[in-house]
């Protein structure tokens, strides 16, 4: 998702959003970790270091960042395992629109302001 990670990251930040991206599981982690004030991640389930699964996984187990919601983007088609296992705020597939994607972080983030 490196070169689709990017697009999204500038087309957020063209929208006035602050972004951090991250191009592993445990770089996300980390980032969320990190940066409290992060209100919601748009997480790939296929990434190198720690895929979307381990990074949800470990999420979830920290009281820390267990509240910040999840969109899952993914090209996978088995909605209803991500749902159970994951338990993410959405799900959007690849392709999906990108209009779709800024609304779904506008509901977490609001119009532009601070960190997304």
């Amino acid at each position: 998702m490196g070169a689709t990670r990017q697009a999204l990251a500038g087309l957020l930040r063209l929208r006035g959003y602050e972004v951090r991206e991250a191009g592993s599981g445990k770089e996300g982690l980390a980032a969320i970790r990190q940066e409290p004030a992060i209100r919601v991640v748009v997480l790939d389930l296929i990434m190198a270091d720690g895929d979307g699964w381990w990074f949800r996984d470990r999420q979830l187990l920290d009281p820390a960042t267990a509240q910040i919601p999840v969109v899952a983007f993914t090209a996978a088609r088995q909605t209803e395992l991500i749902n159970y296992l994951m338990k993410p705020a959405a799900v959007l597939h690849k392709p999906s629109s990108v209009d779709d994607l800024l609304d779904m972080v506008e509901d977490y983030c609001g119009q532009a302001v601070g960190f997304c």
